[in-house]
């Protein structure tokens, strides 16, 4: 009696710690602790395979992140890749269903985390939820796990158009003193700090990667804030995580710069090269934008890419298509034929 009571007290135990862990919400506790990482040679090899050279800075990769409700986001994303640039970018699907698609329509894809993703058949479109939270955390995840392979990476949402290839503007400012170049969020250069985890450049390196341990353990720890304010509130630290703090000035460019922890340092790049939902106008007028403004400087060149943010998941496709940035059809799923499109990096 005695010996099946103090079975039972252990599976009892057992059990509760099985189910801690599954309701913690927390990747960062349940990952394998491997100094090479989490991903295979198979799926190093997809990077590899889709990499930029950059000479002096090693190999280079685009990726995003995908789940299913945004797959024609994603196409018009890569539509204007490919239109504005050489380049591929690889995707990290987060459900089944999205690996499929990218399956069928022969997108290099590693879909190493769809089983992290414990939202995968629920809603998590909804800014803010716990689903949208939680999902938008294994972005960080993403962008770790490549970095941890030794390649640098470019990561861009699914809500941009690209104009133009930045990936040697982008180099001028990740050297070695500088480890991330990342948009700002803010609605002028020298607003308070707001950087947007959406488009940023991550040099690889042992500071970052503890720079990322760091930023991974406090965003899954708190499952009340998404993937771009757990990057703020640790990225820019200095009295402590959240802290409303002034970029520090910079003569280089005019950019805006955080340090993390006197290790890690991040430049928040120009709204004018990379512009954001909220540049060219009143963030109280968000839906004012003036329609054939970012258009025509998409066919001018001006700008490297725009972020379609600022504006609510529902908006967002009625955005782009209002201002003659949706470059799929939507019937076909396919990019539409170069004489109907404004992105040709052909052209002048």
């Amino acid at each position: 009696m005695r010996e099946s009571h103090i079975k039972f007290s252990h599976l009892s135990i057992f059990c509760a710690f099985l189910c801690a862990l599954s309701l913690s919400g927390s990747v960062y506790r349940i990952l394998p602790a491997k100094n090479n990482g989490i991903l295979s040679e198979s799926d190093k090899n997809v990077l590899v395979q889709n990499s930029i050279p950059s000479a002096g800075s090693g190999a280079t990769v685009i990726v995003t992140a995908a789940t299913f409700n945004y797959m024609d986001f994603l196409r018009n994303l890569r539509c204007t890749i490919k239109r504005s640039t050489p380049h591929e970018v690889v995707v990290f699907p987060l459900d089944m269903k999205t690996s499929k698609a990218l399956k069928d329509e022969n997108i290099p894809q590693i879909s190493r985390f769809v089983k992290y993703n414990k939202y995968e058949n629920r809603k998590t479109s909804e800014f803010n939820s716990l689903g949208f939270n939680y999902v938008s955390k294994l972005k960080l995840l993403v962008v770790q796990e490549v970095l941890r392979a030794g390649i640098n990476v470019i990561y861009t949402d699914l809500d941009i158009i690209w104009c133009k290839d930045p990936v040697s503007h982008l180099l001028k400012y990740v050297n070695n003193t500088v480890d991330i170049a990342i948009q700002n969020d803010a609605s002028r250069d020298s607003g308070k700090r707001n950087l947007n985890s959406g488009f940023y450049f991550a040099r690889t390196s042992p500071r970052i990667l503890r720079f990322y341990k760091t930023l991974l353990k406090y965003a899954f720890e708190n499952e009340g804030i998404n993937d771009q304010k757990s990057f703020i509130r640790i990225a820019c630290t200095v009295a402590g995580p959240g802290k409303d703090l002034p970029f520090q000035s910079v003569r280089e460019g005019e950019v805006r710069v955080c340090r993390w922890d006197k290790l890690v340092t991040l430049f928040a790049l120009p709204l004018s090269l990379y512009p954001n939902g909220a540049s060219f106008h009143d963030t109280t007028r968000m839906y004012q934008l003036p329609k054939g403004k970012i258009l025509s400087m998409c066919q001018k060149k001006d700008i490297y890419i725009w972020h379609n943010n600022w504006s609510s998941a529902n908006d967002k496709k009625t955005r782009f298509i209002a201002h003659k940035l949706w470059m799929i059809d939507d019937k076909s799923g396919k990019c539409k034929s170069r004489n109907t499109s404004v992105f040709d990096r052909n052209s002048k």
